[in-house]
């Protein structure tokens, strides 16, 4: 409408007078553009991000799980001890015996040149065979191997439960009538973790809590892969 009216007093102006001059028409062309509405544009659709699919972990079979590897790392016992003897085996049978774990990894534990404890870690797959074992092994502790004076106390900050022994040397002796002969101290940590029925030994020591400081340690490495 704008447009119109410019151009209608265009003509008005060359009919009363003279041709308009060219900057009259500049002037005339540059207020019809700036009447002009300006265009929105349009907003861009800012396309949805796509889900990315997480690839599904694959459980290693519990028979096939192996930690022997990992059962002991640097840094990881007490000071004075070392590895010795270590045995991992399968069951030759599957599903196995009640109470025969599907894998064992055993360690030997040394002092010096003497043997003093181990560490063993047995799977199995039925709850029943897990609670059986932890059973047995906490009576085992109870007691002991000469029937030697202990402390058997629950723990609950290991693995789904767990149990410590203690043995100081001033309390621990052999029992016979005929004669009796100190003992070293002994300490032990027993616990369940999901699958896995683990039992840790000390000998010569009364350190307790470094004891218990591996099996936490033990406890997080292999919590991943035996809880399904």
């Amino acid at each position: 409408m704008k447009k119109f009216i410019l151009i209608a007093a265009i003509l008005m102006l060359a009919a009363c007078s003279s041709a308009p001059s060219e900057e009259d028409i500049q002037t005339a062309i540059a207020k019809t553009n700036e009447a002009r509405p300006t265009r929105t544009p349009s907003p861009t659709r800012t396309p949805s991000p796509t889900a990315t699919h997480t690839p599904t972990q694959t459980k290693i079979p519990l028979k096939d799980l192996d930690f022997s590897e990992i059962i002991v790392l640097p840094g990881d016992l007490p000071a004075g001890y070392s590895t010795a003897q270590l045995n991992s085996y399968q069951s030759k049978e599957y599903p196995p015996p009640p109470d025969v774990p599907v894998r064992r990894v055993y360690q030997q534990l040394a002092k010096g040149n003497d043997a003093s404890g181990y560490i063993q870690l047995d799977i199995y797959v039925d709850e029943d065979n897990i609670e059986s074992a932890y059973k047995l092994a906490v009576e085992k502790l109870k007691k002991g191997f000469f029937n030697e004076m202990g402390e058997v106390q629950a723990i609950g900050i290991v693995g789904d439960k767990g149990t410590t022994y203690f043995r100081s040397d001033s309390s621990a002796w052999y029992s016979s009538d005929v004669f009796k002969k100190g003992v070293i101290g002994r300490v032990n940590v027993v616990f369940v973790r999901c699958h896995a029925v683990v039992e840790i030994e000390f000998l010569d020591s009364e350190d307790l809590d470094s004891a218990i400081a591996y099996a936490l340690k033990i406890d997080e490495r292999i919590t991943p892969y035996v809880c399904r």
